[in-house]
Formats: C-alpha cells, sequence, structure tokens
C-alpha cells in the first residue's frame, strides 16, 4: 500500500496530494523565447552601435588637422573645411588642393566608406533647393583628389549633389566647398 500511495504522490505531483500546477503553454513559452531573443537582439545592437561610434571618434582624431573639422555624427564622421575649397566656379585653390591633400593621405590604407557631397552658395535668382551641376562637378574634382592622395581607386568614392539649403557655412566664398561623410567598414 506504501508503494501505491508514494506512486500516487509521485503521479498527482504534490505531497499533499494535489495535481501538479501545469507548466507554460506552448504560446507563453514561444512569447518567452521571442521576447528573450528580441533582448538579445535590442543587445547586440547597442554593442554595434558603440563600436560604430567608438571607430568613428578613433577615426575623426586621426583625420583632423589644420583648416579639416571632422566632426562625430552616429557612427560616420562628416569632415568640414574652414574655408572655401574652390573659387567662383570648379577651380581648386591651392589651400583646397593642400587640405584634399593631407585628408587623402590620412585616409590611405583604411576601409572606410566615403561620400562627398558638393557645395555651392545659393545665389540671388537660383533655386533654393536642390543641387546643381556646379556642386556635382567640385564633388568629382574632390574625389580626383582623395583618390589620388590616398591611393584609392576613384570608385571607392561616391559623389553627390548636396541640397542648396544645406549650405555648411552662411559665408557664400565658405560654401564653394565639398561637405567629405566618411564611415568605417
Amino acid at each position: 500500500m506504501a508503494a501505491i500511495t508514494a506512486g500516487t504522490v509521485v503521479l498527482t505531483g504534490g505531497s499533499d496530494g494535489g495535481p501538479a500546477p501545469p507548466g507554460p503553454s506552448r504560446a507563453d513559452r514561444a512569447e518567452q523565447l521571442a521576447q528573450r531573443l528580441d533582448a538579445e537582439r535590442r543587445a547586440e545592437q547597442a554593442r554595434e552601435t558603440a563600436r560604430r561610434t567608438e571607430a568613428a571618434a578613433a577615426l575623426a582624431d586621426a583625420l583632423r588637422a589644420p583648416g579639416i573639422a571632422p566632426v562625430v555624427r552616429g557612427g560616420s564622421v562628416e569632415v568640414l573645411f574652414s574655408d572655401g575649397l574652390f573659387s567662383e566656379g570648379a577651380e581648386l585653390t591651392a589651400t583646397g588642393a593642400e587640405r584634399l591633400a593631407v585628408l587623402g593621405g590620412r585616409l590611405a590604407g583604411r576601409k572606410v566608406r566615403v561620400e562627398i557631397y558638393g557645395q555651392t552658395a545659393t545665389v540671388p535668382g537660383a533655386p533654393r533647393s536642390g543641387g546643381s551641376v556646379l556642386s556635382l562637378w567640385r564633388a568629382l574634382i574632390a574625389a580626383r583628389e582623395l583618390s589620388a592622395a590616398g591611393g584609392k581607386p576613384l570608385t571607392a568614392f561616391t559623389t553627390a549633389s548636396a541640397d542648396q539649403r544645406d549650405a555648411p557655412n552662411e559665408s557664400v566664398a565658405k560654401n564653394r566647398t565639398v561637405t567629405v561623410v566618411i564611415t568605417p567598414a
């Protein structure tokens, strides 16, 4: 009789003879798993964001030079120049050529994605938004200079005309420039 009673206790799950509490349902287990996986994914994304931000900060420090002002923006570095790089058209000034050569040299050997946005000053009578052929031409010239100085193929650079509303400076002369966005790979 003791063996039968012991078996009953084991089958019913409790010493008081009551039924064993039910385990979580399939739906509950699936929800718990989904929550755990979501938390792990968010933690991994946070680690990746922190890694990219650290890499961008280190890159900004390495790119800093007279007249070259790198600013960390999330996981990328936006490079602004203290002076306009171009004369009124698409001719590089001596200072502009020098600044691009320095930046290109500092990019040499680095695994980065480089986007170059040509800038123009808004002139009376011109549209206040949209890009221009001149700003695209400036981006292409800057890409050529960075390519030559850094030993990277020209195809390693993405070029675009910046929207005229996004001019980085108040001064017309300073807006004869490019903005370079560099993202560590």
